[in-house]
């Protein structure tokens, strides 16, 4: 194995290292609460199935205000953004 080889395989490892969490995030908004609390599963339609009940109630308002947080950070951060 060369040293190119390898340096390839250390960025890898580290590039899914570093995206296994965003990973989780994706994977975990796709489950049921009682899923989410019942223990860790990894892979959809084998371990849990997916569904879409959070993301429906969450920007349907069941959840609570989402939409109107999320445009004024977007707004806020954009300023900044703009100024800096």
């Amino acid at each position: 194995m060369t040293r190119r080889h390898l340096i390839f395989l250390l960025c890898l490892g580290w590039m899914l290292l570093t995206l296994f969490p965003l990973y989780w995030v994706v994977i975990t908004s796709f489950k049921t609460p009682p899923a989410v609390s019942g223990g860790a599963t990894y892979v959809p339609w084998i371990d849990f199935q997916p569904t879409l009940n959070n993301l429906i109630e969450l920007f349907s308002g069941q959840r609570g205000n989402f939409i109107s947080p999320f445009l004024n950070s977007t707004v806020v951060g954009l300023s900044v953004a703009g100024v800096v």
